[in-house]
């Protein structure tokens, strides 16, 4: 079987979708590519290939042939044993075994080595570590790697930002001065002087060629390669109208220069895309809210002492104490100590909850009153906070069917509105009013409306309404608890109209506690009752028996010792405690003893059925002292939970292997109506497979294990369960705090994200549909349009990042 590997990597030079097109085609092209999918908003690529036909090598190769590049972090380590020109070469060797290293270089004098990396693939801790293995501690260690990458994001705004000032001083006095000349504010005697013209010149040749220069390599570089993006329009539209003014200034056509509307053209546009990259930045705020919940220290016990060391040098075994207030480094199980600890960056909840000896703790969450010792189990990547931020970025760059549309679009887009552009010029042209200017009249003014069409057409928008709509939704959703796997799964939230719950783990909470402690018998106080059933139980592994003795330690009662233990399979469990016999179990256990049931106990038992507790009838010498209430307790906020499913309009079904008694009384105390119980776990996709025959879209939710097989079935597929349990998740949707209140949250983050990128798309196309006709018909100056583009592009996404600040409520 062929291997495969999933990598990402972040492209520099990207503008619009054609941009994205060009990459995915041309990586297509490639033998051994399985997929590929390029997000525009955080200008990275997701793809999957075949190791034996293709390497990485290939990959950034294509992709620089294509016109753009592969980010290129930089990091320097300065080894504290200096390396010799043999060690040196070991080094080199075994950093570039490790996918994603691109460059290793040495400066012996002052044992430093450099390394080149692509910080998708490696971090600078993965570099570390791997000097480590060989022999070499590396004591300075630059920036994370998602520093460097937002480091280099920062550096080409910062260098937009000055391309922008600079084309700001040189295009404001040509604006100036032209438009003075032309509304007469400039005089004659100035305006009409050849010098004047050449001055004009003087300002616009830096604006053109060196604030400009990007858009002209570009261009060059898509039409290179078969394909013509938005910056072709810019370069054609600006050119044209700058050669125009050219030949003017030489005498090879007489009139008007337009050298203002060049210049304009490319400082507008220029501004646009500095606060589109300002704005774009903002889009990937939740990756780094994540990553900056992760703590720099660790305390770890070392012999009798306790040392502080860097959080990404623990390893998994090692002791960490964490004192109140303190973050916890890494994932692990308490080992001593007690404490409330928050997890709501991860989970969302916000209750503390309590920890314990044995209890596991999460990676990044906080310890809030208690010191506590904990064995490290996950470190690294390994983590649960590692693993989310794996699986946001996964769906960010995964694309939704609606952006299909979008694409398709954007891939003819350009070529079209070139032929819409030449069509202006000649119609203009040929049936043009000469206006009073003669012939070259109507040609300046054929040349200028077929500019305003090149330039108000840039499809930026089209290709910006989807991914930063999408980035800000995932990310809004994991900072709430929610993981999207995909950006598919993102989409058809919205479009669920049934949903099934499995009741065990959650509606319930999963766990059988006591409930109900009645005693019957004149044996006492309830104290001494269940201290002798939970000493009898004590000996059994039943899970009704732990939750027995469970309420004894609950009360603070000691066991006492069980001798002539007897387990009666099906039944309940016999033997002796304190002289005493004792017999806990069901009704037919007490039958078949001859242990008499009062009208009293039955109707006690009756009605613990019907609250959907398990009756267990205790008996201490032959007579009947007493029933415990044993139930596996609907979670706080269950029934809240439905009511808000039903009353978005959706139907609530409970799918169980409870009997049907049990599963009803459940229901009803959850406000659900439907019930399918009795159902045996592989029967379960089955009857969601019957829901789905009867039309109906299904959102199945459930532990994420057992209800594996009918979580895949359902249109979508939503596991509950504990942030720990987010690596291994089987369902497309996960919900970390294994609240169900985030079911209907889910929903909700999926309307308001795909009500954005409606409104995205709307203003991407409707403008251009609107916009292209008024520039053709010579309504729209060229500057007006190239404000107007530029535009179009922040507002989708400032409007996209809208969404980080609504309010998410179930």
């Amino acid at each position: 079987m062929a291997k495969k590997n999933n990598l990402i990597l972040p492209i520099q030079g990207m503008t619009c979708a054609n941009c994205v097109s060009t990459v995915e085609r041309n990586l297509k092209k490639l033998e051994g590519i399985d997929s590929v999918a390029v997000n525009l908003s955080s200008e990275r690529a997701a793809v999957s290939y075949e190791m034996q036909k293709v390497d990485l090598d290939r990959i950034i190769e294509k992709i620089q042939r294509a016109g753009y590049d592969v980010v290129i972090a930089e990091g320097d380590f300065v080894l504290k044993n200096s390396p010799d020109a043999l060690d040196s070469e070991r080094i080199s060797k075994s950093l570039q075994k490790i996918d994603g290293i691109r460059e290793v270089k040495f400066n012996l004098a002052l044992n430093k080595v450099v390394v080149r990396y692509i910080p998708t693939i490696v971090s600078q801790l993965e570099i570390r570590a791997q000097l480590k293995r060989i022999g070499f501690e590396a004591l300075i260690l630059g920036d994370e790697a998602v520093d460097q990458e937002e480091l280099i994001r920062k550096k080409e705004i910062s260098e937009q930002k000055k391309l922008l000032i600079i084309g700001l001083i040189f295009t404001t006095p040509l604006f100036i001065l032209s438009m003075g000349r032309d509304f007469r504010i400039v005089p004659d005697s100035i305006g009409s002087q050849r010098w004047f013209d050449w001055l004009l010149l003087v300002l616009a040749t830096p604006v053109q060629f060196y604030v400009g220069a990007q858009y002209y390599v570009s261009a060059y570089k898509a039409l290179r390669n078969g394909s013509a993006n938005m910056d072709v329009l810019i370069a054609l539209g600006s050119s044209v109208a700058y050669f125009y003014s050219l030949l003017i200034l030489f005498g090879v056509f007489s009139g008007h220069v337009y050298l203002e509307i060049a210049a304009v053209i490319i400082t507008l546009i220029r501004l646009g895309k500095f606060l589109e990259a300002r704005a774009k930045g903002k889009t990937g705020d939740a990756i780094r809210k994540l990553l900056n919940l992760q703590p720099d220290k660790a305390r770890i016990k070392k012999g009798n002492e306790v040392v502080e060391i860097n959080a990404d040098e623990v390893v998994v075994g090692d002791v960490l104490v964490v004192r109140p207030g303190d973050k916890i480094p890494v994932d692990g199980i308490v080992l001593n100590g007690k404490s409330q600890v928050d997890e709501s960056m991860i989970t969302g909840e916000s209750k503390p909850i309590a920890k314990g000896v044995g209890d596991s703790v999460i990676g990044s969450t906080q310890n809030r009153n208690g010191m506590l010792e904990i064995e490290a189990t996950k470190v690294g990547k390994e983590t649960t906070l590692s693993q989310i931020v794996k699986l946001v970025e996964s769906a960010q760059g995964s694309k939704a069917p609606i952006q299909g549309l979008a694409d398709k679009i954007s891939s003819v887009f350009v070529p079209i509105v070139l032929v819409i552009a030449v069509m202006t010029f000649l119609a203009w042209y040929f049936f043009g009013s000469p206006g009073g200017h003669g012939e070259m009249s109507v040609f300046s003014r054929a040349l200028i409306n077929a500019v305003s069409v090149l330039v108000i057409a840039c499809p930026c928008a089209m290709g910006l309404a989807t991914p930063t709509a999408m980035m800000v939704g995932t990310g809004k959703s994991a900072n709430s608890g929610i993981l999207f796997r995909t950006a598919e799964a993102l989409e058809r939230s919205q479009k669920v109209d049934t949903v099934v719950l499995d009741k065990t783990g959650t509606i319930t909470r999963g766990h059988p506690e006591v409930t109900t402690a009645e005693v019957l018998d004149e044996l006492g106080e309830e104290k001494s009752f269940i201290q002798l059933a939970a000493s009898l139980e004590s000996a059994s592994e039943h899970p009704l028996g732990e939750a027995i003795v469970a309420e004894a330690g609950n009360r603070g009662l000691d066991l006492l010792e069980v001798i002539n233990f007897r387990s009666i399979p099906g039944k309940g469990v016999a033997g002796e405690v304190d002289g005493k016999r004792i017999l806990a179990g069901n009704h037919k256990l007490m039958q078949e003893n001859g242990i008499a049931v009062s009208d009293n106990a039955s109707d006690i038992i009756s009605k613990l059925q019907n609250n959907a507790e398990t009756p267990i009838l205790v008996a201490v010498d032959r007579i009947l002292a007493g029933v415990i209430g044993i139930a596996d307790q609907i979670k706080d906020g269950s029934l809240a939970a439905v009511e808000s499913i039903k009353t978005s309009g959706r139907s609530v079904i409970m799918l169980t292997g409870d009997n049907e008694h049990t599963a009803k009384a459940i229901a009803r105390l959850s406000g659900i109506e439907n019930v399918i119980a009795e159902v045996l776990p592989g029967e379960k996709a089955e009857k969601i497979k019957e829901l789905q025959g009867q039309g109906a879209v299904v959102a199945m939710v459930g532990d994420g294990v057992n209800d594996a097989p009918a979580l895949a079935q359902s249109d979508l597929g939503i596991a509950l369960g504990t942030g720990s349990d987010v690596a291994v998740a089987s369902a497309p949707v996960t919900l970390l705090g294994g609240d169900l209140s985030s079911v209907m949250k889910s929903f909700t983050l999926s309307k308001m994200t795909f009500k954005t990128i409606k409104q995205n798309l709307f203003w991407a196309f409707f403008y251009n549909i609107l916009l292209i006709p008024v520039a053709a018909i010579g309504l729209l100056n060229p500057m007006l349009a190239a404000g107007a583009m530029a535009f179009s592009s922040v507002f989708v996404v400032t409007n996209s990042l809208r969404l980080a600040n609504k309010k998410l409520l179930s």
